[in-house]
């Protein structure tokens, strides 16, 4: 009867012992007052990325507003000096004159 009294009290203490593994570790919907510091931490940086994002963001949209505003005049004045060659093409077919890269000579000669 030893012999079963010794088993009994060996069952007993590893059944008294699962039970203490089921109380350890963190209890789930419970957060402690550092991941909760941790997790507001978190939150304010993420907050903060997205602030500077968008200001990233606003002066690119700036930066190719100004971009397309450049060409945009570039345009205006290339077609005013096609405009003005094509006047002076007329002009110079109606004269009889030959329009050469800044020289203008006469067909007569």
């Amino acid at each position: 009867m030893d012999c079963q009294s010794s088993k009994m009290s060996v069952t007993e203490e590893s059944s008294t012992t699962r039970k203490e593994c089921g109380k350890r570790g963190r209890k789930p919907g419970r957060k402690t007052s550092t991941e909760k510091l941790d997790i507001k931490a978190k939150l304010e940086r993420s907050r903060q990325s997205a602030r500077e994002c968008r200001a990233r963001k606003k002066l690119r949209y700036q930066y190719l507003e100004e971009l397309v505003a450049d060409r945009e005049k570039a345009v205006v004045a290339l077609r005013a000096e096609l405009e003005r060659v094509g006047i002076a093409a007329a002009t110079a077919r109606s004269t009889n004159l030959f329009i050469l890269p800044s020289v203008a000579v006469n067909s007569m000669e």
